[in-house]
């Protein structure tokens, strides 16, 4: 599991704990981001090429410790996941998100 600190933590209202730990993680997935984007008020990300098991693990893992924010996965060719979000909450997610990442 990564580490946050605890501002991090506070602007996305993170229960870290809540997170189960064999879940997928935002390291398994930032081989695979493509675009992201900000789009009618939310965190719009492509994946260029991914399972959608892998991001569906993520995303029902993030409901469980970020349920303050929404996570909406619409499967397309490829699976785009769109958060629903604050926009500090959108800012800290954007980064997190970042290939800078990697």
């Amino acid at each position: 599991m990564q580490d946050f600190d605890e501002e991090v933590l506070a602007v996305l209202s993170c229960e870290i704990g809540s997170r189960p730990r064999e879940a997928p993680t935002l390291v398994e997935l930032l081989p695979v981001l493509g675009e992201i984007r900000r789009e009618d008020g939310s965190l719009v990300i492509e994946f260029d090429a991914a399972e959608h098991s892998l991001i569906e693990a993520f995303v029902a893992a993030e409901r469980q410790c970020c349920p303050a924010i929404g996570w909406d996965v619409q499967s397309t060719p490829e699976p785009v996941l769109r958060v629903s979000a604050t926009p500090a909450q959108m800012d800290v997610l954007t980064a997190m998100f970042s290939k800078d990442q990697l």
